[in-house]
């Protein structure tokens, strides 16, 4: 069972017919007069009333098994950093500025610092912890990628589409982010596997330049002694396997 809405606001499951990306949905309420704070209080009141344990207690009765996580890569950053990017969405801070602020963080060691008192990290282990009560594995899902993994901004959230493949900033983000999760959850058998990047699509370079990033990921994860199940997705969303395995 996919908790999708939760942690990453896709336009065509929040209405039918239509397509806007929860950054469309954050403009809006910066538009109707919200500051950051009160944006920041919206999406916290989001989180933690749109699923609950009830919920996850109800998924267990109907006879499910598992449920996927779909996460937003902007959890995992601070309050601080996440106001930057919140800038961009209210049109304040530049593109070019917010990419920046990135790579500052990113050469300084300031991203991922101290995971306990990040947001993500707060509502996978609450999720853990209310799915193990009703023996549940669950699957954790880098849904949104840093940069947005393909031309669909709905899945990613995108402020500027393919710019995960475009510029190498975001997948050297997107390592640290997976060997922090590594790092932490190597032991944990409450999770059944990892999805590394949900859903590339439209990419440059096609199964070929996935190959290469997954790979990556793979030995990251696995040079923290963690031996998960990986879900690997190829092009077209997760459709696509053609040459995405290099012939020996």
């Amino acid at each position: 069972m996919n908790l999708g809405g939760w942690l990453l606001q896709e336009g065509y499951m929040m209405k039918p017919g239509y397509g806007g990306t929860q950054g469309s949905v954050k403009k809006v309420l910066y538009q109707a007069g919200l500051n950051d704070a009160a944006v920041e209080k919206f999406y916290q009141q989001w989180r933690d009333n749109f699923i609950t344990k009830a919920d996850i207690d109800f998924i267990a009765q109907q006879g499910f098994n598992c449920i996927r996580l779909p996460l937003h890569y902007d959890l995992f950053l601070t309050p601080a950093q996440r106001a930057v990017r919140n800038g961009v969405i209210r049109g304040t801070v530049p593109y070019a500025d917010y990419v920046a602020k990135l790579k500052e963080w990113q050469q300084k060691g300031e991203l991922f610092k101290e995971p306990q008192q990040l947001e993500a990290i707060r509502l996978i282990d609450k999720t853990l912890g209310w799915c193990a009560a009703n023996k549940l594995y669950v699957v954790l899902d880098l849904h949104a990628a840093p940069g947005a993994q393909g031309t669909d901004s709905n899945i990613a959230d995108a402020l500027q589409p393919n710019d995960f493949w475009n510029e190498p900033t975001y997948q050297d983000i997107t390592n640290g982010l997976w060997a922090t999760l590594a790092k932490r959850y190597k032991n944990d058998g409450r999770i059944a596997m990892y999805d590394l990047v949900n859903e590339p699509n439209n990419v440059p370079g096609g199964n070929a330049a996935i190959h290469t990033m997954l790979e990556r990921l793979i030995n990251t994860v696995r040079a923290q002694g963690d031996q998960h199940l990986l879900l690997l997705e190829g092009n077209g969303f997760g459709n696509n396997y053609n040459e995405l395995l290099k012939s020996s």
